[in-house]
């Protein structure tokens, strides 16, 4: 089951939880809509599940060449903790929804150099407002340091999202290699590898590739529905600041 993260969570916008569907649970889905459980559910913190990010990595204007993708600044921000996390990203602008198709960027967070530059401090608790938990916006020490994201002419803070910049770790797989179909099953199909844990390694496959991309430690992209409440309590907030 996927279920969206609150807006300003540290560790992502969705999450997949593991969950085994019984027959009941199917029944009820299909009469009413509904998920049989909810990120809060009573024993759901112990449940197995993968954070996911959902971005746009299009160009951020037309004028830009949609080759190599693009990150967007509000992205670049410290690991709040050692969790690794699967970007689902688009990479057309999607403007005319004639142009959005089936394939978006599937990139595992260990192939980034986002966890090679420190974590966030952990706020400490005030009565009112301020940085404290729940705090109400993003620091400035929240942003990664390098590569450094300025507004350029048009206003917008993007960089090409390759090794050369600085966000893509030497020898990673290249991004425009991990475009991943959506409508076939593919990716859905990796999740749930990286999710039921048979491997330790994972290897991510391009379908129009005929080799593997990369491979991945699934140990390092699974956590505990639990752990996740626990971090948004320290380091998550109310809203996003204008400083990103």
């Amino acid at each position: 089951m996927c279920f969206p993260l609150d807006h300003g969570h540290p560790l992502g916008d969705h999450v997949l939880v593991e969950h085994r569907w019984t027959d009941t649970d199917r029944a009820t889905f299909e009469h009413t809509r509904a998920l049989p459980r909810h990120l809060f559910s009573p024993g759901m913190q112990d449940s197995n599940a993968i954070i996911l990010r959902f971005a746009d990595f299009s160009a951020p204007l037309p004028s830009w060449t949609p080759q190599p993708l693009w990150i967007r600044g509000r992205y670049w921000l410290k690991p709040a903790i050692e969790q690794h996390f699967i970007w689902l990203a688009s990479t057309i602008s999607g403007k005319n929804s004639s142009e959005v198709g089936s394939s978006y960027l599937m990139y595992p967070s260990e192939f980034t150099t986002m966890f090679d530059q420190g974590l966030r401090d952990a706020p400490s608790p005030v009565p009112h407002g301020g940085v404290g938990y729940f705090r109400s916006a993003l620091m400035q020490d929240d942003r990664l340091p390098a590569p450094a994201f300025r507004v350029n002419d048009s206003g917008k803070r993007a960089r090409p999202f390759d090794e050369q910049n600085g966000l893509v770790k030497k020898h990673a797989p290249q991004p425009l290699s991990c475009i991943i179909d959506l409508i076939d099953g593919s990716i859905y199909g990796h999740l749930l590898e990286i999710m039921e844990g048979h491997q330790q390694l994972v290897d991510i496959k391009n379908p129009q590739s005929a080799s593997n991309v990369g491979a991945i430690d699934a140990d390092l992209y699974r956590i505990k529905v639990g752990l996740i409440w626990e971090t948004a309590w320290i380091y998550g907030c109310r809203f996003l600041s204008n400083i990103l």
